[in-house]
């Protein structure tokens, strides 16, 4: 079931409860009739009855409410998420669960809730937290900061996706793909929403802090390969002061093993490095 941003008719069954519980109110104040079992039923209605149903109305409402993606892309460090889910030239994994018939406009809730047991109560508790983040740390953050360091708490565990896909069903094993990671996507060694599988549900975020991180530990692994080669012109440096000299038989095997033990390390460094940074190395 999907959520506008209407308050559908629980909603309006809430309203209409406070509405007939404040006249019945304001019908006993203005006429104050004598006791009487008709007037305590009155009484019964107006502060007990109709009450306790319009706050479980509007809780139920504003529950169905926070399900939808317009309430989760109403805070502003939200908004780049929401814009690529309402995007239908986007590909991402948000978008393409964006224009499901089903779920389409709570697909932020259908893919981040919990689905064990407590589920419900977990993923509100867990709404609470974030809300809580928001007004104390993010709520003056600039958009281009957020996107570049705010992050999932924990990472998505493919749990949430086999809430839906199964990976059981026939028409699921029969890609080749599925079939050979199925161990690891079960075991959770392997996510359903990262580069090597369907892609990051949420890819424009992926442009931050992980690109730092990546740059900096490529910054450390040239300033290991640039210390590797100082390293190696020493030695070329010691091996030509040492011609024209008898070279000992002890010496020969000591500058092997550095020559070898360098090379090695630059070797290493270099499959280390990912390929999309390689290029600027030069």
């Amino acid at each position: 079931m999907t959520h506008d941003q209407s308050i559908g008719w629980v909603g309006g069954l809430s309203v209409a409860s406070a509405a007939i519980a404040a006249l019945i109110l304001v019908w006993f104040l203005l006429k104050k009739p004598l006791p009487s079992p008709a007037t305590h039923l009155w009484l019964l209605l107006g502060i007990g009855i109709f009450p306790i149903a319009a706050a479980a109305g509007a809780n139920v409402s504003g529950f169905e409410a926070m399900q939808s993606r317009t309430f989760c892309g109403s805070c502003h460090v939200m908004t780049p998420h929401a814009s690529d889910s309402n995007d239908p030239n986007s590909t991402s994994l948000a978008a393409v669960h964006a224009r499901n018939a089903m779920f389409g406009s709570d697909n932020c809730y259908a893919c981040h809730q919990d689905y064990g047991m407590y589920g419900f109560v977990m993923t509100k508790l867990g709404g609470v937290k974030h809300v809580y983040y928001y007004l104390t740390e993010y709520h003056s953050m600039p958009l281009e900061e957020a996107k570049h360091s705010i992050r999932i708490a924990r990472p998505l565990p493919n749990d949430n996706c086999m809430g839906c896909h199964t990976t059981r069903a026939p028409r699921w094993l029969s890609i080749g793909d599925h079939a050979s990671s199925l161990a690891s996507v079960r075991a959770g060694q392997l996510s359903c929403a990262s580069q090597g599988c369907h892609g990051f549900a949420h890819p424009i975020t992926k442009l931050g802090k992980e690109r730092d991180e990546a740059w900096e530990a490529a910054r450390v692994e040239r300033d290991k390969r640039s210390a590797a080669e100082d390293e190696i012109y020493g030695l070329q440096a010691e091996i030509r002061q040492l011609r024209g000299k008898p070279l000992k038989d002890a010496w020969a095997p000591v500058i092997a093993n550095k020559y070898v033990k360098v090379l090695n390390a630059l070797a290493d460094f270099h499959n280390a490095i990912p390929a999309q940074f390689r290029g600027n190395d030069q």
